[in-house]
């Protein structure tokens, strides 16, 4: 008589992941720069606003990312968000708050405010 065995193999599959060290990030007024972590086992690519400037736009796997922060010229604070999108994994987002330029601070450039011809 013949014999049919049936050899069974699972595969181990990981699963994607996608994960930031920080849910949001805080700057001065004056701008200024901080990192950030990114943890993966995928390719990611990042979309932020445009007063923001972040050193690695896309990757894949693990990365640390410098972002900076222009100055804020505006006596309102503004935020927005650095979303960092993966292929097959829910996008992160990270909020990013600046505070407003302070209302007795100078112009930048307007020198010591001498009034002319003093």
């Amino acid at each position: 008589p013949t014999k049919t065995v049936i050899v069974t193999q699972s595969k181990s599959v990981e699963s994607l992941k996608l994960s930031a060290s920080v849910e949001s990030l805080s700057f001065e007024a004056k701008g200024e720069t901080k990192t950030f972590s990114i943890s993966s086992n995928t390719r990611w690519d990042i979309s932020k606003p445009d007063w923001c400037t972040v050193d690695k736009t896309s990757g894949n796997g693990d990365a640390t990312i410098s972002v900076t922060i222009s100055e804020n010229k505006e006596r309102e604070k503004r935020s927005g968000n650095i979303i960092i999108n993966g292929n097959g994994v829910t996008p992160v987002t990270i909020t990013i708050n600046q505070k407003e330029r302070e209302a007795g601070s100078a112009e930048p450039g307007s020198g010591d405010n001498t009034p002319p011809g003093v």
